[in-house]
């Protein structure tokens, strides 16, 4: 599944919140040949998670998206580090529970979760990641150059600059349906080449 996949589908999502469901024929053709039923489900799930949050049902996302191939390469992780990170974020107390299920997936996609759950920041990932298994498989250069062993970077301040800031924003929105996660993303098309879309658009429909 290619990475300009997530982004162009939630825009999609975005300028249609009534939308419960996205299907097949709704996506354009380039991008619905390289997409299985299975990764279109699982995105579905994760794109409209806001709407009805169910973190028990997360885990077994997780599973799925791993065995789906979603959660392996790193270049393609950026909505998934955004969307499991807030995840995580909101669900502080279910973080220990959650390692079974995490520990058990195949290194490159464990090692890409933990990222998601370094970036959470809260008191719980930063107890599990302490256990030395999860420590080596993050400790040093990673793909998205984060500096696992500093502080976690706040979501709302990673710079605009950064290559996977906007899927990582779309992802946070995924999870928590928190507008500011949108108005990161208009701030930064506003600089960009959509220069006065932030004041076009000033209050963003959640749906």
């Amino acid at each position: 599944m290619k990475k300009i996949l997530i982004s162009l589908v939630m825009l999609f999502v975005m300028v249609s919140p009534s939308l419960a469901q996205l299907t097949r024929d709704q996506l354009p053709p380039e991008i619905s040949s390289q997409i299985s039923n299975e990764q279109l489900e699982l995105t579905n799930w994760m794109m409209f998670y806001y709407k009805k949050p169910v973190p028990n049902e997360f885990p077994n996302w997780l599973k799925r998206a791993s065995a789906a191939g979603m959660l392996k390469e790193p270049e393609r992780q950026f909505p998934f580090l955004g969307f499991e990170a807030t995840v995580f974020a909101i669900n502080e107390d279910k973080i220990s529970l959650w390692m079974k299920t995490i520990d058990a997936l195949p290194e490159n996609d464990r090692k890409n979760v933990l990222m998601a759950l370094w970036l959470s920041g809260t008191k719980s990932s930063k107890e599990v990641l302490l256990e030395k298994s999860r420590q080596k498989l993050i400790h040093g250069q990673n793909y998205f150059n984060f500096q696992t062993d500093a502080t976690p970077l706040i979501l709302d301040d990673i710079i605009n600059t950064y290559g996977g800031f906007l899927d990582i924003q779309w992802g946070r929105f995924s999870a928590s349906g928190d507008d500011k996660s949108i108005r990161n993303i208009v701030s930064v098309l506003e600089f960009a080449q959509f220069i006065g879309s932030r004041k076009k658009f000033p209050n963003p429909n959640t749906g």
